[in-house]
């Protein structure tokens, strides 16, 4: 094989391999969405608070009071 050819195939498995690896990460971003808004709603919308205070009990309500910030008008997302 002379060098254009070799370049050649290597620039197509470096072309293939990012594709695999941003078909892995998109896939991940897709499945974290899907997590924190399943069928495209937020997620309180869903699922009901009961389910995580039953998980972590009293301290529920401290973990929301704590990460409240009724000035910053971003997503807070509160790990249980």
């Amino acid at each position: 094989m002379d060098r254009p050819l070799k370049r050649q195939c290597l620039e197509k498995r470096l072309i293939k391999a990012e594709k695999i690896k941003f078909t892995d990460e998109l896939e991940r971003l897709y499945a974290l969405r899907e997590r924190f808004f399943p069928e495209s709603n937020l997620q309180e919308r869903i699922e009901n608070f009961t389910t995580f205070y039953l998980q972590t009990g009293d301290c529920f309500f401290d973990l929301l009071l704590d990460s409240f910030e009724p000035i910053n008008h971003k997503f807070a997302f509160i790990q249980v």
